[in-house]
């Protein structure tokens, strides 16, 4: 095989299955308990990946990890190539669920796959553990934040910096203590015509900070990453029992998701959490006896209401190599991906 790639290749993008961490490894016949995460990479023009995220991280040593890299060396042969190189490693905030796989990624296939860098921006000393593990396993791999509307250049894609958690403190500054998920980069990617949102786990007062600080056809998108695993609100105590004003407002999020009007929304979870999220009942229960509870105003129903006409979900991944889901989700097109 041929070390490099021609740069017409097309670009696609890759959503995959992410595991529960509190059953892996078992063989208990229990319920599947409600799982978190996201794993997303693509493919581009060059034959290098964009990874974002890459899933959880687990004593059953971290199955998301090498699911990933799994699936890495496969589309790396499909496209002819001897190597594995991420052209960057973007990482959306500091929660295991979304990089937690990292330490065992690394650490087991550090050596074997060409990091060219991580894109992080981190909050505090929050994310230090991750800086730790870099510097440990890729100690000439340079890791550079985002600064604000910063325009990234990948082969035959563009990455902009539409919020930085900085933004969104400066904007909000008790942002971090009422949802750490407003630590999450909002990201957009320009491939060719079609601009993707990437949100991470993305809160209440992130999106207040885009819908104040963006026009409609700054926003506009044909597929957004549905942010927080489908909860239209975060549910920590602080954030229920804070004084809601303006900046707290759900008006403040459903305009910015009215101005998003995306066409394709991409679930990083699995089909149980979709269908929590997705149903209008007011709560669903998991197999452990803890409710998670859902108005009619999830980002699902809210989306399907406005502009959502496909909705593309990340399978759900028991531990076998079979089950393990891998979906093409760009290009969208109804004839492409497997969909809910």
């Amino acid at each position: 095989m041929n070390t490099a790639a021609s740069p017409s290749l097309p670009v696609k993008g890759y959503i995959l299955s992410v595991s529960d961490s509190s059953r892996c490894g078992t063989d208990s016949a229990a319920p599947k308990e409600f799982e978190n995460g996201m794993s997303l990479f693509f493919s581009l023009a060059d034959g290098s990946f964009l990874v974002i995220d890459g899933g959880q991280g687990n004593s059953a040593a971290s199955m998301d990890a090498d699911h990933l890299y799994r699936r890495l060396r496969e589309k790396a042969e499909e496209n002819g190539l001897a190597e594995i190189v991420i052209s960057s490693w973007i990482i959306t905030h500091a929660h295991g669920d979304h990089c937690g796989c990292l330490s065992y990624f690394l650490s087991a296939y550090g050596k074997q796959v060409q990091i060219r860098e991580f894109r992080f921006n981190n909050v505090g000393n929050s994310g230090d553990w991750i800086h730790s593990l870099i510097k440990q396993n890729c100690p000439d791999t340079p890791i550079r934040a985002y600064a604000p509307g910063e325009v990234q250049t990948l082969p035959c894609m563009t990455v902009t910096a539409l919020a930085t958690p900085e933004e969104v403190i400066a904007y909000e500054p008790d942002a971090v203590k009422l949802d750490f998920n407003n630590t999450s980069l909002v990201l957009r990617l320009q491939i060719g015509e079609k601009r993707l949102l990437i949100t991470g786990d993305a809160g209440e007062q992130a999106m207040g900070f885009l819908n104040a600080s963006f026009a409609a056809e700054d926003l506009r998108c044909d597929c957004l990453q549905v942010p927080h695993h489908g909860y239209f609100k975060s549910r920590n105590k602080i954030n229920e029992s804070y004084k809601r004003d303006r900046l707290y407002s759900d008006d403040q999020a459903i305009a910015a998701y009215a101005k998003m009007a995306p066409s394709v929304a991409l679930f990083p979870a699995g089909e149980e959490h979709f269908r929590a999220t997705s149903d209008l009942s007011a709560s669903y229960r998991t197999g452990k006896g803890h409710a998670h509870f859902f108005a009619s105003n999830s980002t699902i129903a809210l989306l399907n209401q406005r502009s959502l006409r496909q909705v593309i979900v990340a399978g759900w991944y028991d531990g076998s190599e079979e089950s393990a889901r891998c979906r093409c989700f760009f290009p969208f097109t109804e004839d492409e991906g497997d969909t809910v």
